[in-house]
């Protein structure tokens, strides 16, 4: 069994041994059985089990079901007191009880620089979708990948030369369009999207674009995309092809589907293209 699968199977037996403790504490009869063989499978073994409770059976019980009490104090304390420990942050609670991995976070971080150029930058930090922190442009040029964000003097070729005095993060792929930063990037009036010419990064757009109803948010288009696409892109499948044409008449992406419907391979499919590609100084290249 490969460890995908060992994760989500820990997951759920945390989760019933909790739900049993729970119930064993409000005196409600349960399957016994069940919770002894998820016990064990947690590390407590039967002859422990046995230590910690008792079990008896009432005849007007249902089938399956028991009475089970705690016998001995300081062993279940030992063994299972933590599943009784509750936090207002469900990620520490989910740590207390065995298992962060059950919760998400309930916070994030944004790699941000004041302008594309900036060699160094800070991180944003938010909790509960909320931060402190004050933009310091009203525009702000949002990068797909970590490489371009980077590397701003290879990206800089691809891009309009005051699209560096913007305030530009790292949307680290559809990280982005996540509902912790919707209230920050509220307070931008302009948000460029440097994001690839695939489905990933249409998805993106989108998703930003019907959360910010109130910004400006543009797809930025290469000059040199027709170009790129030629030398560089990548052939897509039947499957995503459908896909993109679900994308044709989203407002702000009309051009550039029309663009990469009208570049073929030389099997006839359409192609996309990774941003990273835009760093290739076309021009000096090819003496264009």
């Amino acid at each position: 069994m490969d460890i995908y699968y060992l994760t989500i199977l820990n997951k759920r037996l945390i989760h019933h041994v909790k739900l049993y403790i729970e119930k064993i504490n409000d005196r409600t009869p349960i399957n016994y059985t069940a919770f002894q063989d998820a016990c064990n499978k947690v590390g407590i073994s039967t002859s422990l089990f046995r230590d910690i409770f008792s079990v008896s059976r009432d005849g007007k019980l249902k089938k399956g079901q028991y009475d089970v009490k705690i016998k001995d104090s300081d062993l279940f304390d030992k063994y299972f007191s933590r599943y009784l420990h509750e936090s207002r942050d469900l990620k520490v609670t989910a740590a207390l009880h065995g298992n962060s991995k059950t919760k998400k976070i309930n916070g994030a971080v944004l790699n941000f620089k004041h302008c594309l150029t900036d060699h160094h930058g800070i991180s944003i930090c938010f909790l509960n979708n909320e931060t402190t922190f004050i933009p310091s442009n009203k525009s702000l040029l949002i990068v797909e990948n970590l490489n371009n964000f980077i590397n701003p003097n290879g990206t800089i070729t691809g891009l309009p030369n005051e699209f560096n005095n913007f305030n530009t993060v790292w949307g680290s792929g559809i990280d982005i369009a996540s509902e912790q930063y919707t209230n920050f990037l509220s307070n931008y009036e302009n948000i460029y999207c440097f994001f690839d010419y695939d489905l990933g990064g249409f998805k993106a757009y989108t998703s930003l674009y019907s959360k910010l109803s109130n910004t400006n948010i543009s797809f930025y288009l290469s000059p040199k995309l027709t170009e790129y696409l030629e030398l560089f892109g990548n052939p897509i499948s039947e499957k995503q092809y459908l896909e993109l044409l679900k994308y044709r008449n989203n407002s702000g992406l009309e051009k550039v589907i029309e663009i990469i419907l009208s570049v073929k391979s030389s099997s006839n499919s359409p192609l996309f293209l990774e941003q990273e590609t835009l760093q290739y100084y076309l021009e000096s290249q090819h003496g264009k």
